[in-house]
């Protein structure tokens, strides 16, 4: 039996709005080699603050290239093929690192700082707001 949480349609309209965020926002990466090869690949690339946007037919036409099933290698060394009809449940580990794009560093490369206990409890005390609040992101 397999559960469905989303509908097709709350599906679609989340990818939709991913896409947005992707082409009109965009992330902030840091790595010289990986702005090059972005932009080779077709995405917006502003070289200067590291903003990447990635026009949502790239985004679709990279979907569509990635295979169904993917090999993966869990921590203990078992092999597992994530897709496909296979299930895996993992974990997820949240906030391993904190880069801060606003403040940066002394040296003007951004450095990962590791979050203080402080910052976890409260980031994760907010998170059943900002969950109510998504509703409000996908409507």
């Amino acid at each position: 039996m397999l559960l469905s949480v989303l509908s097709d349609a709350e599906v679609e309209l989340m990818h939709a709005k991913t896409l947005d965020v992707f082409e009109n926002v965009g992330v902030v990466i840091t790595h010289d080699e990986a702005l090059l090869k972005l932009k080779q690949a077709g995405a917006k690339v502003d070289e200067a603050s590291g903003r990447v946007r990635f026009p949502a037919k790239m985004v679709d036409e990279l979907i569509a290239a990635a295979p169904s099933i993917a090999p993966s290698t869990g921590l203990n060394g078992k092999k597992l093929e994530i897709g496909g009809d296979n299930r895996a449940y993992l974990s997820l580990i949240l906030d391993p690192f904190i880069i801060d794009h606003e403040k940066g560093c002394a040296s003007q490369k951004l450095r990962p700082r590791y979050p203080t206990r402080t910052y976890v409890i409260w980031k994760n005390g907010n998170l059943a707001r900002v969950v109510k609040k998504l509703g409000r992101v996908w409507t």
